[in-house]
């Protein structure tokens, strides 16, 4: 996108940063493998696909390796920066329907006429943590641009920096640090937890808690995923605010 001047007004990632998307691609990849096979164990176990025959579940995966084989290709032509936000958002999609896939097979076994209330609760949690993250990436974006400039000079190329911590406020070494403080005060709850639970784990039981874990993993993929959807969006809007000023 030029402006009328000829100034470039879309901001694009740099030459060295744009093998990014194949590292993303390739995690979604590795995502679709490792969810794949728990999905596939709770639902031959569960008794809910026949026989060891889950074929959607194929197709994700392949849609998965779809994706990574196309970014390997194209990643030099991946200049620019909303596309990017944009393709590591929709790169998630297949295993995101794998869990969605396995969580209603399994919920309608475990649950029996209740899983449709289970699978609408999750529905409308995908929609509203998704709505609300790509909302606040905006909000934090467009802050962050009100307290230091995101553009370069206008004779200079502008560029989107996907190393800066102060472009990635989200996961920035703060709340890296913030996220390492809780966890380490989480761990020692979790081994308490896990050993009353496994000494009275019913199959029942098992298959329910396998059920409700496919879909709290549906939920937060999906809400940290949604990040990038809101960048895309800021992105895109902010392309058309340096056209505006080109013009």
């Amino acid at each position: 996108m030029k402006g009328r001047l000829g100034i470039d007004c879309e901001l694009t990632i740099p030459e060295h940063q744009r093998g990014e998307i194949v590292k993303a691609a390739a995690d979604t990849l590795v995502l679709c493998l490792v969810f794949g096979g728990i999905a596939w164990a709770d639902l031959f176990l569960a008794k809910a696909i026949r026989g060891s025959s889950w074929p959607s579940g194929l197709l994700y995966l392949l849609l998965a390796a779809g994706f990574f084989l196309g970014s390997l290709f194209f990643q030099r032509a991946l200049a620019s920066a909303w596309l990017f936000h944009l393709l590591c958002f929709l790169g998630v999609v297949p295993p995101l329907l794998m869990l969605l896939d396995a969580g209603a097979r399994v919920a309608q076994v475990t649950l029996g006429e209740q899983w449709v209330y289970a699978f609408g609760a999750v529905a409308l949690g995908l929609i509203g943590g998704m709505a609300i993250q790509v909302a606040s990436t905006q909000r934090g974006h467009e802050e962050l641009a009100r307290r230091k400039s995101l553009s370069p000079s206008r004779n200079s190329s502008r560029t989107w920096d996907l190393s800066s911590p102060d472009l990635d406020a989200w996961g920035g070494p703060g709340n890296q640090a913030r996220g390492r403080r809780t966890w380490r005060l989480i761990a020692p709850l979790l081994p308490a937890v896990g050993f009353p639970l496994s000494r009275n784990m019913s199959q029942d039981f098992t298959q329910r808690f396998s059920t409700y874990l496919i879909f709290f993993f549906a939920l937060t993929l999906s809400w940290m995923y949604a990040r990038h959807l809101g960048l895309a969006i800021y992105v895109r809007r902010l392309n058309a605010s340096l056209a505006a000023q080109a013009d």
